[in-house]
């Protein structure tokens, strides 16, 4: 039987995910993912997508990543590649052609979860919660979040989580679920289950010679 003084020990023991995700913030390095998404409306499957992926580090977080994501809703797999202060992209409607558009590091998320659990600031307020964190909390506290919805009134009422840890600490499974503000299309409801595959990856992700 395990005693109370053996448990606290223990529970001192556990890595700090926070820490632990700090700790692979080092350039040139970074870390496979891949992503199940499913959206549905009134309780019926609208669609499903799928992202897999690899983002770069720096030494404040992300800076870079290179995703394919695929969803019954387009043709073709969308190829996003975010570097330096622009976003490219091509496949699917978008066609052939790289579009480019503005955007920064720290400001942009990889992941059809609202939840940038790569981002120390978003991961410690989702980490205060039990399981679910306000859509407006989250907007305070992560700006990849504030990139995605124009305002506080636009986010979610309620974003639940589950977070899984590798024995460093390390994210390795979120899944995330929530519902939409009222929309026009009736009750949406999301779902996304991410997971981080392979830390320490060399990564060097540049522009699109294209473009």
């Amino acid at each position: 039987m395990m005693t109370a003084a053996v448990s606290a020990l223990l529970l001192i023991a556990a890595p700090d995910p926070v820490v632990a995700l700090r700790q692979q913030f080092v350039p040139g390095h970074g870390v496979t993912f891949s992503e199940r998404a499913k959206t549905m409306i009134d309780g019926d499957l609208f669609s499903i997508s799928k992202r897999r992926g690899v983002v770069e580090f720096d030494r404040s977080g992300v800076v870079a990543y290179d995703v394919k994501a695929r969803s019954g809703l387009a043709k073709g797999a969308v190829r996003t590649i975010a570097v330096g202060r622009a976003t490219y992209q091509r496949g699917g409607v978008i066609g052939k052609k790289w579009v480019r558009s503005a955007s920064r590091p720290g400001a942009r998320t990889p992941f059809f979860s609202p939840i940038l659990v790569l981002d120390p600031a978003a991961m410690k307020a989702m980490l205060a919660t039990k399981g679910m964190i306000t859509g407006s909390a989250l907007y305070e506290a992560s700006p990849a979040y504030r990139a995605t919805v124009a305002s506080a009134k636009q986010a979610p009422a309620f974003i639940f989580w589950k977070l899984s840890t590798d024995r460093e600490g390390r994210p390795a499974k979120l899944v995330t679920w929530w519902t939409e503000p009222d929309s026009e299309l009736g009750s949406v409801s999301k779902r996304s289950t991410l997971r981080l595959i392979s830390w320490g990856v060399p990564v060097k992700i540049v522009a699109p010679a294209s473009s």
